[in-house]
């Protein structure tokens, strides 16, 4: 027995009406996850600019790293901070951003990083760093990594 035309071209339309709904889900997804980022690097760059040390610390992911890291941020940020900042942008990480970022250095992410937030000083030399965040199992948006931008 054969479906009958009728039958097969509801079926047709039924997979692409899933599809363009599945496909509009994504993209909601994806939009919201972008809007999180950038009120991500918004809180950050108000923390910065308020001189909020404790603050800036705390939205690194700490799991696994030991205290001494943690002293040296706080005294490279207590030296930054010194100068405002020019910009900050976030966009999407990909993976061979991060490998080249990381490649032959001793520094491990704790984290899955799913955006790169960069920020510039407002200096003669530009002075920058490139933080890696990503979304812990609790669903918090944190730091997992940092470099100076060369």
């Amino acid at each position: 027995m054969q479906p009958s035309k009728k039958y097969r071209l509801r079926i047709s339309l039924l997979v692409v009406t899933l599809v363009l709904a599945l496909l509009a889900i994504v993209v909601l997804m994806r939009e919201g996850e972008k809007r999180q980022a950038d009120a991500f690097a918004g809180h950050f760059a108000q923390l910065y600019a308020e001189g909020d040390i404790d603050g800036i610390l705390d939205l690194f992911y700490w799991q696994g790293v030991p205290q001494h890291h943690r002293t040296r941020l706080r005294i490279a940020l207590q030296a930054e901070t010194r100068y405002p900042l020019d910009r900050v942008k976030i966009q999407r990480a990909s993976s061979r951003s991060i490998e080249e970022a990381f490649n032959n250095t001793s520094i491990t992410l704790n984290l899955s990083p799913r955006w790169r937030m960069e920020t510039i000083l407002a200096t003669e030399d530009r002075l920058g760093n490139a933080y890696w965040v990503g979304l812990t199992d609790a669903g918090k948006w944190r730091i997992a990594g940092a470099k100076g931008l060369e």
